[in-house]
């Protein structure tokens, strides 16, 4: 996610907010385990990029988490860049240690078994070997 990103969304809700059925919104945010995320981008958009509080529905963020969400938006934990012709295992061990490194944000994101998602996303890469 990028700061663009995020002013895009405080700039659309911004302009549109009194259009925005809120309770349907988080209903389905709700329903694919999202809520987390649109809270702590509501906060972002809020605590550090200026938007008015009264534009967006109610939310409470973990402050750390917060913090640590705009801290990698502005220069990311994992910046290791997936290495070119360097063969098949180290694309694999790269890819690893980029689902590693990134497992609090899906935590945020996703209700799946970290374990679960590993093996099913696993047997993807090795149905469709060019996608590694």
């Amino acid at each position: 996610m990028s700061v663009r990103q995020i002013l895009d969304w405080g700039f659309f809700v911004k302009k549109h907010s009194s259009e925005i059925d809120w309770k349907w919104l988080q209903m389905l945010l709700d329903e694919y385990h999202m809520f987390d995320f649109f809270a702590y981008l509501n906060a972002v958009c809020v605590e550090d990029l200026g938007f008015s509080e009264d534009i967006f529905p109610e939310f409470v963020v973990d402050g750390e988490k917060k913090e640590r969400i705009l801290n990698d938006t502005l220069s990311p934990e994992f910046s290791e860049k997936l290495p070119k012709k360097k063969g098949f295992f180290a694309r694999v061990a790269f890819k690893y240690r980029r689902w590693k490194a990134n497992a609090w944000k899906q935590d945020i994101c996703f209700s799946d078994n970290r374990l679960r998602s590993f093996i099913v996303s696993t047997w993807a890469h090795i149905i469709k070997p060019a996608s590694i």
